[in-house]
């Protein structure tokens, strides 16, 4: 099993000419975003290596390491690209991570999913079923949503409120699938 992860630390204004953060209304800042990986079984860590606080994720060196047929790769939304999980699939590469809102999702037979509607339409506690993933590679997987209690949604719905305060806005899907009765 192979976690990666990072994590970015605020520094002070005066090092924005060496780790420049993302910006915001008041100007530049400066930022140290640290990438990390893990082998869970023999406990090797890989990292951390530095960037500038605004490099994104799929920049990782981790998102190109080669990971030995069987193993499990688990990752946050940064991280997630159809192409990465289709070439660690046809590499024989497990993989389970968060589904990125706006990701075409089509079943089996290639009807195209409005997952929020889908999810909202189901009975039972969990879903488990398979889908096909992407608009242009359709990648063959599993998708797993489990019906959440309503402290979890409520905790959902406020962190997408604190971050549309933030000036970022999230998109409708996101905030449906943040109010409603599921997590996916």
């Amino acid at each position: 099993m192979y976690i990666r992860d990072s994590s970015i630390i605020e520094l002070p204004v005066e090092l924005v000419e060496v780790w420049r953060g993302v910006g915001n209304s008041a100007g530049p800042t400066a930022a140290l975003k640290l990438q990390v990986a893990l082998d869970y079984k023999s406990g090797q860590l890989y990292g951390p290596v530095m960037h500038s606080g605004r490099t994104h994720d799929q920049r990782s060196p981790f998102q190109q390491q080669i990971l030995p047929v069987g193993a499990l790769h688990l990752s946050d939304l940064g991280y997630f690209s159809v192409q990465k999980l289709s070439k660690d699939d046809r590499a024989g590469v497990f993989w389970l991570t968060r589904l990125k809102v706006g990701t075409a999702i089509y079943t089996p037979a290639g009807e195209r999913l409005n997952l929020v509607s889908w999810l909202r339409e189901r009975n039972e506690p969990q879903v488990d079923c398979p889908v096909l993933l992407g608009a242009r590679e359709r990648l063959s997987c599993r998708l797993l949503a489990v019906r959440v209690p309503p402290h979890v949604r409520a905790a959902s719905a406020a962190t997408a409120r604190v971050r549309r305060k933030k000036q970022v806005t999230p998109k409708s899907e996101t905030l449906a699938l943040a109010s409603g009765r599921w997590w996916s």
